[in-house]
């Protein structure tokens, strides 16, 4: 492991669960403070929002590079878990598309922005070519819903779909408070569903 990414990566790994629920607390505090004050929210800010002492969140992240990339990390895992139960589900289109819808707006838990911020290079792209494979996944999947409905234009209709499901559903996510969000995206998927069922 070179120095650069060893100065990224964190600390200490927690394994009990209080340590654990520590990691958590860290973490979620620092999605709020990216979001609310843009990626130059300090260390200390963070600290004192998690109810930790700085000290405390340097013991498992050396720098907010190392949290950056936990973040980035994390917003891919869960994208990844909850994007494949999704498409292995063997459910009819509008639970299909609300699974899918569901799981890319619960990745956002660990803000994606944080991928544009992960210093070590190689690294980064490992995270960028597994959103790729990812992206590639659900149109695929789309399409290939919509050619099994005989659907007009499967592959253009795929990536409408994915426009609203996706896309839309996760850019909007904080520009509105939680409930007008969540009725929003129950709109674009309504708008999903119609359009991928529509001959």
């Amino acid at each position: 492991m070179t120095d650069e990414r060893k100065r990224l990566t964190p600390r200490k790994r927690p394994v009990q669960a209080r340590s654990k629920q520590t990691v958590e607390c860290i973490l979620e505090a620092a999605a709020r403070i990216f979001r609310a004050e843009g990626f130059e929210g300090t260390t200390n800010r963070i600290a004192m929002l998690a109810g930790v002492s700085v000290g405390t969140l340097y013991e498992y992240f050396p720098n907010k590079q190392a949290l950056l990339a936990e973040l980035a990390e994390g917003h891919v895992t869960l994208a990844e878990a909850g994007i494949n139960a999704a498409l292995s589900a063997q459910s009819a289109t509008p639970e299909f598309l609300r699974a899918l819808q569901a799981a890319v707006l619960a990745s956002h838990r660990y803000p994606s922005q944080a991928l544009d911020f992960v210093a070590d290079q190689r690294a980064a792209a490992q995270l960028r070519s597994r959103v790729s494979a990812l992206r590639q996944q659900i149109l695929a999947g789309l399409e290939s819903r919509a050619r099994a409905d005989r659907v007009s234009e499967p592959a253009l209709r795929a990536r409408a779909v994915f426009g609203l499901i996706a896309e839309l559903s996760s850019r909007t996510l904080y520009e509105f408070d939680a409930e007008t969000h969540a009725k929003l995206a129950a709109q674009l998927l309504d708008l999903a569903i119609g359009h991928l069922e529509k001959f």
